[in-house]
């Protein structure tokens, strides 16, 4: 009875060290990150679309005015470990009217290369149906919050579901945001970070200072 209740525990254990923990890694590689577009403080960057204030806010749907340049960021923190060789970013929609990103920037960096531009610098690039790609091979940890930038182009009004993919080497993940391009903007942007928090959209895109 003791030698086949320990074969039944071993047994067992193989079977959740083999299959099932795999299995459920890979399930929580499909959404790998908590993600959020990115509002700084006032004091840090002033945005040319957002009213600002002294606090920082994370949306999960950015208001942006139509047939525009800006720049925006996105915020996400890892909820598993894994390795990162393959970034895209970019959104659902008929080609010749969503917006799309045309260069890739982190302001984290204060000495060393922090901005890229496809056709310039290797491993950027944007394909044909307008998703940008940044390839590099780095591992991300639980709890970190990372922050990407992109300089986005918008051409139409209309709401577009927007997708930061990660590639790595098991399977790809992927987290879904929305951007809502508006000729006059006037929705308000819920805050995730701060309860009942809402942020007003400037109507007219103004020049950074």
């Amino acid at each position: 009875m003791i030698g086949a209740g320990v074969s039944t525990a071993v047994l067992g254990l193989a079977v959740f060290t083999q299959i099932i923990k795999p299995w459920l890694r890979r399930r929580r590689l499909r959404q790998p990150c908590k993600v959020h577009f990115l509002i700084r403080p006032l004091q840090s960057h002033r945005l040319s679309y957002v009213l600002q204030d002294d606090q920082r806010h994370d949306v999960k749907a950015m208001v942006l005015p139509a047939h525009s340049e800006v720049e925006i960021e996105i915020g996400y923190k890892a909820k598993v470990h894994f390795r990162e060789t393959e970034m895209t970013f970019g959104c659902d929609g008929d080609e010749d009217a969503k917006p799309y990103a045309t260069e890739c920037f982190v302001r984290f960096v204060a000495i060393g290369k922090g901005h890229w531009i496809p056709g310039q610098d290797e491993g950027h690039y944007v394909d044909v149906h307008r998703y940008y790609h940044s390839r590099r091979d780095v591992f991300r940890n639980v709890g970190t919050h990372y922050v990407t930038g992109f300089k986005f182009v918008t051409r139409a009004p209309g709401a577009y579901r927007t997708y930061l993919s990660f590639l790595g080497d098991e399977v790809e993940g992927n987290a879904e945001l929305l951007i809502l391009v508006e000729d006059k903007p006037h929705t308000r942007m819920k805050c995730v970070r701060h309860w009942g928090c809402y942020l007003r959209p400037i109507s007219r895109v103004i020049d950074n200072e």
